[in-house]
């Protein structure tokens, strides 16, 4: 896999230490850079600055200088990383390599925390080379193991690759680039904060498509066999995946944004549709959303004679017309409905399933009334602006010329010869 491997451990710079001799062990391999560290303030400027990491070595005890405290002569505290590990969401190989003993509890509420990615390994004497060999053969097990990391390490490369080009290009159209695009979406009256990222995104999905690392390891890893498993714990996963990729959890002071989900009843939730432009003007006095029922879905399944506990019990006639129908659903066949699967009624549950019928669905609500009543959630790019779009569809369809029957049944026959 690719990436840089960062090795954090206090005595790191000691000469002849036990881990700066294993330091040196792994700095002689040409294949990957190795970054040293050596306190908890660097681990986690390091941590927050590589995008591409391929193993974290991390020591558990780290004990700080006395020339970094304030009051010579104090008690020197030691620290711990496991703030670090709570607070940061980090996706790479955790290895643990500590003198000092961990507590189960600890232990376990990091295997929680990064399940299959995370190791506890106790330091051993001072065979520099057998401590470098046996953590190197653990890594790249642990890489056999996980072959998708590499998808998402060569897109993180690619990333970088990217957005370097984009700020250069950027910065030599115009010094002032970032004044310019801000300044101009807030004299458009949209929200500049929200225009800015829109633009940077923009820009970085063109050029993350003509870049070749990431489309090749994504080929690579798909063509290796994976043996498929359909059981009830796999179907959940699959659930809780796209309920990630259809929706995003949002920060409790972010603005509102166009597809933030609102519960405004027990029963009664909506999408805000106002365009991003638009919000921030109209936000005082009212804003424009598409409303459904938690229990439409269930009443739709109902009158096409299904309900979801049955489904095991039917006859395979009943099924596959069943399947047959139901399935096409998901593909929002039917121009008047939007069908939006594992939605976020309830964050631990990923089978519910939103039905919004446009021909009824549209309210305009007043500021007093979806004012706190945003949930955790928003509908993502491009769902939202796919569901616009067909709304606006719906509501906007034009009619075409009346067609006497005659002729649509002439249409119907075989060409003459």
């Amino acid at each position: 896999m690719n990436g840089v491997i960062i090795f954090a451990d206090d005595k790191i710079f000691e000469t002849d230490s036990p881990e700066n001799k294993l330091f040196n062990e792994f700095n002689k391999e040409n294949d990957y850079p190795v970054i040293p560290i050596d306190s908890i303030e660097k681990l986690e400027k390091a941590i927050l600055s590589i995008s591409t990491c391929r193993a974290l070595i991390l020591d558990w005890e780290f004990i700080r200088k006395e020339e970094d405290l304030e009051l010579e002569g104090a008690e020197v505290p030691s620290e711990n990383p496991l703030n670090i590990l709570e607070k940061n969401k980090i996706f790479t190989l955790i290895y643990i390599y500590s003198q000092k003993e961990i507590s189960p509890e600890i232990q376990q509420d990091l295997i929680e925390l990064y399940p299959n990615k995370i190791s506890f390994r106790q330091k051993e004497g001072n065979d520099a080379q057998k401590e470098y060999e046996t953590i190197l053969t653990e890594i790249i097990s642990f890489e056999e193991k996980n072959k998708h990391l590499n998808v998402p390490s060569s897109w993180s490369q690619d990333v970088n690759i990217s957005v370097q080009s984009i700020f250069k290009e950027l910065e030599e159209a115009d010094p002032k680039w970032i004044r310019e695009i801000y300044k101009t979406a807030e004299e458009d009256g949209s929200s500049p904060e929200v225009e800015v990222t829109n633009i940077f995104f923009n820009l970085l999905n063109e050029y993350l498509i003509q870049q070749k690392s990431f489309s090749s390891a994504l080929k690579d890893y798909i063509e290796t066999e994976i043996k498929e498993d359909n059981g009830s714990e796999v179907k959940q996963k699959k659930g809780k995946l796209y309920q990630r990729i259809f929706y995003t959890k949002l920060t409790k002071d972010s603005s509102f944004m166009t597809g933030d989900i609102f519960k405004f009843s027990e029963n009664k939730y909506g999408i805000l549709i106002t365009p991003d432009c638009d919000i921030k003007k109209r936000i005082e006095k009212h804003l424009d959303f598409l409303c459904f029922n938690k229990d439409d879905y269930n009443v739709f399944l109902k009158k096409k004679g299904y309900q979801k506990s049955d489904f095991s019990t039917l006859s395979e006639t009943k099924k596959q017309k069943l399947k047959d129908s139901l399935l096409k659903d998901f593909n929002n066949h039917a121009q008047k409905c939007q069908v939006l699967p594992s939605f976020p009624f309830n964050s631990n549950i990923f089978n519910q399933t939103a039905i919004i019928d446009f021909k009824e669905s549209l309210y305009v609500i007043k500021n007093e009334e979806f004012m706190n009543k945003r949930t955790d959630y928003k509908l993502n790019t491009p769902y939202i602006h796919q569901l616009r779009q067909r709304f606006l569809s719906y509501v906007g369809r034009i009619g075409v010329p009346a067609i006497p029957q005659n002729l649509k049944l002439y249409n119907l026959e075989m060409e003459d010869k």
